[in-house]
């Protein structure tokens, strides 16, 4: 049997958790007259139980998330037709999820109907399905919480709590305003996402440019320090071009006679 074959089972072993060296299994197998075949066999049945593992831990890692039901929006489902075929090494790059290991941000901008919350689901989908737990909230959702923490003098638990998914997700923010407290509070966050020791990265979606958000966070000291936080940690995606005005799915003729 093939040097391969060994490394190969060793290594779904050891990724369901059951770690054994090169030398256990060749050897175990050796003292059982276990052959090519049913080595292949047995690959095969591993193969199968960890890919069962991480399906099932990927769609625990959805239903937790708050994304929206719509499993459609996906990178594979993403049209991109619609870009250039430079820009679509980009995305494809997006895909790998690089960002998270390397605890940068990303600033997804563009006008409305260009695809920005395709992207962001896009991201958050894929953050699953590599493992990573995720959190997906619109900036309403987001204010929400603030509101919620500062009534109860929480907001330290609330900065501590959202900072411990690898993936932030922040959907809409120009569709929000925030008063003082809560500007600061969204700071907070910001900046404890980008110098957290893990692995993790925060991602926001906005229709607006970085200099016209001023007018939705009523404490200028603090939007400056969370958009320079955002300026040195952040790669910024902006989406030029009409926006996409697709069919609808369900028509009907009807023809009068």
């Amino acid at each position: 049997m093939s040097n391969k074959l060994i490394d190969d089972i060793c290594s779904t072993l050891s990724s369901i958790g059951l770690p054994l060296c090169t030398v256990e299994l060749a050897s175990w197998a050796v003292a059982n007259g276990i052959d090519s075949a049913a080595m292949e066999n047995l690959y095969s049945l591993l193969k199968f139980a960890d890919d069962k593992r991480a399906s099932d831990k990927a769609e625990d890692l959805r239903r937790k998330s708050r994304l929206p039901d719509d499993y459609t929006r996906t990178f594979e489902s993403f049209n991109v037709d619609r870009l250039l075929e430079k820009d679509q090494k980009h995305l494809s790059a997006l895909r790998s999820l690089a960002f998270i290991p390397a605890r940068k941000g990303v600033l997804i901008q563009g006008a409305g109907r260009t695809g920005k919350s395709h992207i962001l689901q896009a991201i958050g989908n894929e953050s699953c399905n590599q493992g990573y737990r995720t959190l997906y909230l619109t900036a309403s959702d987001l204010k929400r919480r603030i509101s919620k923490a500062l009534e109860k003098g929480t907001e330290e638990r609330l900065v501590n709590t959202l900072t411990n998914y690898s993936c932030l997700i922040i959907d809409a923010l120009d569709k929000e305003h925030f008063d003082s407290r809560q500007s600061y509070i969204f700071y907070r966050l910001v900046d404890a996402q980008l110098t957290r020791l893990r692995p993790g990265s925060m991602i926001i979606a906005t229709s607006k440019d970085l200099p016209l958000l001023a007018d939705h966070f009523k404490e200028r000291d603090y939007f400056i320090a969370t958009m320079d936080r955002i300026l040195e940690h952040f790669t910024c995606f902006v989406l030029q071009g009409k926006a996409f005005n697709g069919k609808p799915k369900d028509v009907v003729m009807l023809k009068l006679i």
